[in-house]
């Protein structure tokens, strides 16, 4: 196997952990251009491996596959990113960071063995964690030259799971043509489907898709789910772009998967079983389409690219240089170019400066905010029933004199308390807890922005508005009741 094709599923694999994101960011600032090149130049950057998953997992599946392409292509001076990586990898895996550390021979056979009793049986591995512990383990075993026992699985992992996913990346284009070239339904069937779905009430294939889902008792059972996030509906189906042959396309999913050999007589077809594919399956085309278009739009708008134009404006304005030497005619255009490059430059350089600005007096407006809030107010102590509901309340509170601290630890036993000057904290106290609230009267920024930045997407991050206990112990009823 091409060493970049084995990087890209070492690469996969490591953005599978989003405990391991704060770890790839400071490893990727430490050389965020070159590592940003080694990526983009590189036939992997586009590939089914690294951007089949969801947006957090393609940005992260980028960052790391460029660093480890910095690292294959740079091995005379890559020790501390190397350092990095071995860090990364026993934090984000730290069961097969064990297993590899602790022997000279690795059996693949054995660690899958030992893993699936650690989990207390194979149903609680999930696909992706059994697949990418097998490829970081190959990755550790490999990189320290331990003696790999080919065994069974371990031909399965390199024979059935990478080689046919890179087959399968290869093809990808292919089959989406496939897909996008199979014949249209003919006039005649488009009329019996079309009468079998007016059965159920359901659309057919001459209305938009945008004015029937909303007429349809199945779609409105799914509706009801979408204020659990929230988000409308409606909106979400308006606003991708239109398809006037997506109940085409899901009845033709319906046919081919139902009757891969084809049917000889349409009105055999199970109606209501066409109808439930034809509502659940176009609410997921609709559901799908908008998540890609949401995550192309993304990408194309990543910032990332400015590195690229930099460089961009560079060797144009040299360009501009060199021709100024060799020719004297074309001295003034060359020069007026390289002038009105360097002032895009200054212009881009002064905008970030005062981004950067901005930044930092939203931080003091916000202070500003919360200090105006009136402390004299009289706010009543919550009844005792309701204090009781806080002494299981899994919260970490983070900032607040030492004084502040000890009044609000009465209420909260097992709370954990993060004072002013403990910027090194473990994160790990903010996942283990759901709640995270912030006193900003007695907080440093580089407290603040060590807590926001180490939040994942479980954790629910609160502010007190006020600095008097009474006040707190309601605000912290009040996330118990929403």
């Amino acid at each position: 196997m091409d060493v970049n094709h084995y990087i890209a599923f070492v690469a996969e694999a490591i953005a599978k952990v989003p405990k391991g994101y704060p770890l790839i960011n400071k490893i990727y600032r430490k050389n965020k251009y070159e590592f940003y090149r080694a990526a983009s130049e590189s036939n992997l950057y586009d590939s089914v491996i690294i951007n089949d998953g969801s947006i957090f997992h393609v940005e992260y599946a980028r960052k790391i596959l460029g660093i480890l392409l910095f690292i294959n292509q740079h091995e005379e001076d890559n020790e501390h990113y190397t350092q990095d990586v071995c860090k990364l990898v026993k934090e984000s895996y730290p069961y097969v960071w064990q297993y590899a550390e602790s022997r000279d021979e690795i059996c693949f056979a054995d660690f899958l063995k030992k893993l699936v009793k650690k989990k207390n049986g194979l149903r609680n591995i999930g696909d992706d964690e059994l697949n990418c512990s097998l490829v970081i383990l190959l990755f550790l075993s490999e990189s320290s030259d331990k003696t790999i026992v080919k065994d069974e699985i371990y031909d399965t992992l390199i024979n059935n799971y990478m080689h046919n996913r890179l087959r399968h990346s290869v093809g990808w284009k292919n089959i989406n043509d496939s897909h996008n070239n199979l014949p249209l339904l003919d006039k005649q069937t488009k009329q019996i489907i079309s009468a079998y779905l007016s059965e159920y009430n359901a659309m057919d294939f001459n209305k938009p898709y945008h004015e029937l889902v909303g007429k349809n008792p199945v779609y409105n059972q799914f509706e009801f789910l979408f204020d659990y996030i929230p988000i409308s509906s409606v909106s979400l189906v308006e606003s991708t772009k239109y398809d006037p042959d997506i109940i085409e396309k899901v009845v033709k999913s319906y046919i081919c998967h139902k009757y891969p050999f084809g049917i000889e007589d349409i009105s055999k077809i199970d109606k209501k079983e066409l109808y439930i594919h034809v509502m659940h399956g176009s609410l997921v085309y609709k559901l799908a389409q908008a998540y890609n278009e949401a995550k192309m739009h993304y990408f194309k708008n990543n910032q990332e690219t400015m590195f690229f134009e930099f460089e961009q404006i560079k060797r144009e304005r040299d360009v501009a240089v060199q021709k100024n030497i060799e020719t004297v005619n074309l001295y003034k255009q060359l020069e007026a170019a390289n002038n009105e490059n360097e002032r895009i430059i200054r212009r881009m350089m002064l905008e970030n400066k005062t981004l950067k600005e901005n930044q930092t007096d939203l931080v003091g407006l916000r202070e500003l905010a919360f200090s105006l809030k009136s402390e004299d107010e009289f706010v009543a102590i919550p009844e005792a029933e309701s204090l009781n509901k806080l002494r299981d309340m899994d919260v970490v509170v983070v900032g607040g004199l030492e004084s502040w601290q000890r009044k609000l630890r009465e209420y909260l036993p097992k709370g954990i308390f993060i004072s002013i000057g403990a910027e090194n904290f473990d994160v790990r106290l903010l996942h283990n807890n759901h709640y995270v609230f912030l006193n900003t009267r007695a907080l440093t920024h580089k407290l603040y922005y060590r807590v926001v930045e180490s939040l994942n997407e479980n954790n629910v991050l609160r502010y007190f508005s006020r600095n008097n206990i009474e006040s707190c112990l309601g605000e912290l009823l009040s996330v118990l009741i929403t």
